[in-house]
C-alpha cells in the first residue's frame, strides 16, 4: 500500500511489516496497528489507510483510506521505487499505547520528523508527555 503526505507527494509504502521510502530506506516497523521507529520507539499508528501521529492527527494517507481525516491533496505521480534495503529486526518492541481517536487535521509534524521521532518545527513533540512539562525527558 502506498502512502502520500499532506502535499500529495509519495512518502512511503508498506512492505510486509515495514514502511519503506521510495528511495528504499526502511523507516518504520508495523506491529499490529502501531508504528515504531527503526530504533524501536513508538511513533504513531496505521489504520484504515491512514498513518497518524500519537495524537491522532494524519501524517500520510493511502488512496484507499477510510474514516475520519483531513482533506487530501491531489496526488503527484510517484517516481519509480528503489530496491528496498533489508531492514534490521529489532530485538524488543515496547507495548504501544491505546490508539487515540482519529482527528480530521494534518499533523504539525513533517513526515521526515515523524519517522525520526523529532519535535515539530513549532516545538510540539510527537508524544503525549509522560513526564512533567519542562522536566527532563527520559532516555
Amino acid at each position: 500500500m502506498d502512502f502520500y503526505d499532506k502535499f500529495g507527494t509519495a512518502a512511503v509504502y508498506a512492505k510486509i511489516s515495514y514502511l519503506i521510502t521510495w528511495e528504499g530506506k526502511p523507516v518504520a516497523l508495523i506491529s499490529r496497528n502501531a508504528l515504531f521507529s527503526m530504533r524501536g520507539t513508538h511513533i504513531g499508528f496505521i489504520s484504515s489507510g491512514w498513518i497518524r501521529d500519537r495524537h491522532g492527527d494524519a501524517i500520510a494517507c493511502a488512496p484507499t483510506r477510510r474514516g475520519v481525516g483531513p482533506m487530501t491533496p491531489i496526488r503527484a505521480v510517484p517516481p519509480a521505487k528503489a530496491i528496498a534495503a533489508t531492514p534490521p529486526t529489532p530485538e524488543f518492541l515496547p507495548d504501544a499505547p491505546e490508539m487515540p481517536k482519529p482527528r480530521s487535521s494534518w499533523s504539525a509534524i513533517s513526515i521526515a520528523d515523524f519517522f525520526e521521532d523529532r519535535p515539530a518545527r513549532g516545538g510540539r513533540l510527537n508524544s503525549i508527555l509522560p513526564w512533567p512539562a519542562g522536566g527532563p525527558r527520559p532516555a
